[in-house]
């Protein structure tokens, strides 16, 4: 990293993980509300 401050880098880090992990709690939540037959599980 050339001279990017480490919370810049930290936060970055939390908002890609609040997106990924938002992102497959509703894949999950769609699967479930089709009753499995959603071919993402």
């Amino acid at each position: 990293m050339y001279g990017v401050p480490l919370p810049v880098i930290i936060g970055a880090a939390m908002i890609v993980l609040g997106v990924a992990l938002g992102i497959y709690v509703a894949i999950k939540a769609v699967s479930r509300n089709r009753d499995g037959n959603d071919p993402l599980v």
